[in-house]
């Protein structure tokens, strides 16, 4: 109902190593959200397809993971359109074609361009 405080969207994070992962969710966690985070792009789409509406933002660290056949990609656009996205790239890169409001950020990245990236993705909309 309407008459619950405000609460932020959860976080679902999507990196296969375990190190940047724990780093990812932590910082997501420290601003007041609930993370959900996974090594694999089944494990994301399980999450996103059993609560779309639970999710305010995806980490992914691989474009690869939102090809459009992907169910992920799928879920995405029928069930979370709205849906932010920050893409984890190997050097510079653009957002693809298909998911233009993506934010990208480079690895390797510091924890202060995480934090950046983060707030300018989530301050938006």
């Amino acid at each position: 109902g309407s008459s619950t405080p405000h609460h932020f969207g959860g976080a679902l994070v999507l990196e296969s190593d375990p190190t940047l992962r724990a780093v990812v969710a932590g910082e997501l966690k420290a601003s007041g959200r609930a993370v959900f985070a996974c090594a694999d792009g089944a494990s994301a789409h399980t999450f996103l397809q059993a609560t779309p509406d639970r999710f305010e933002l995806l980490i992914v660290d691989d474009a690869q993971q939102l090809a459009e056949h992907t169910p992920l990609a799928r879920t995405i656009r029928e069930h979370a359109p709205d849906l932010k996205i920050c893409l984890l790239t190997p050097g510079e890169q653009s957002p693809p074609e298909q998911w233009p409001q993506a934010h990208c950020l480079q690895k390797p990245f510091g924890v202060h361009d995480l934090r950046r990236t983060l707030a300018s993705l989530l301050s938006s909309g």
